[in-house]
């Protein structure tokens, strides 16, 4: 768009292309951007310090988390998080200043002592269902080995005032687990956990129909997804994803 010069107006927004056509001096007219806010929902529970290869789930996704928290402060938007999975569901109220994100390093850096009880990704839906403003822009990242179908209700209700954004974290040994006979390991509670790794087929197989819930219940909700491996350059996997994706403003 745009419109005759007025004396004041600033000589860097003239349109010398239609000032040439017509004659006479013809200045852009730029719409306001709408403010917007983004939210990381980001997964803090056990099963996400798990690596096999490259670094472990929950370094992922506190490095993508903080990826997109400076670019949407660089662009301007109001940046907050929800963080599920230790004891406490943690709500960082969206601002448009660093101070939300360095609160948001600081738990992932720190996290909460595990207990028995803790608070789950349906926490944090439910949640963000009640809190979260129209149009704010939220991030989920997790392995999402806790989402379920029942979920959907939330999913739904959500992804109609905001726009979600699914970002599973995989590492190799979720699909490609070699054959090493029974594995043994402890998460961060001090549980141990022995693991089966003679059905290789049958360990891959479960991960593949847990993928084709989740990539049906995304394509039904309208959910845009970007897969991040934990062997995988985060910065380049990350961009790529988010340059084929169109977001509202």
């Amino acid at each position: 768009e745009v419109r005759e010069y007025t004396h004041g107006d600033d000589i860097r927004n003239i349109d010398w292309r239609v000032t040439a056509r017509t004659g006479k001096p013809h200045l852009k007219v730029f719409r306001e951007e709408r403010e917007r806010s983004i939210l990381l929902c980001v997964d803090m529970s056990d099963a996400m310090a798990f690596g096999t290869r490259g670094t472990f789930k929950s370094v992922q996704a506190a490095k993508a988390a903080s990826l997109i928290g400076w670019s949407g402060l660089f662009q301007q938007d109001r940046i907050g998080a929800v963080l599920f999975g230790a004891k406490e569901l943690t709500y960082i109220a969206p601002k448009r200043s660093r101070q939300p994100l360095w609160r948001l390093f600081k738990v992932l850096c720190n996290p909460q002592k595990k207990s028995r009880k803790t608070s789950t990704i349906e926490d944090a839906l439910r949640y963000m269902v009640k809190t979260a403003t129209s149009g704010t822009l939220i991030f989920i990242l997790s392995d999402f080995y806790d989402i379920k179908k029942e979920h959907a209700k939330y999913l739904k209700s959500l992804n109609n005032k905001c726009e979600v954004v699914f970002l599973p974290i995989a590492d190799p040994a979720d699909y490609d687990m070699p054959s090493m006979g029974t594995l043994e390991f402890e998460d961060g509670s001090g549980a141990r956990i022995n693991i089966q790794t003679g059905d290789t087929k049958g360990l891959k197989k479960a991960w593949e129909t847990h993928q084709e819930m989740l990539k049906t219940l995304c394509g039904r909700l309208k959910i845009k997804q970007i897969l991040l491996e934990t062997n995988k350059d985060i910065f380049s996997t990350l961009n790529r994803g988010l340059q084929q994706l169109s977001f509202k403003r």
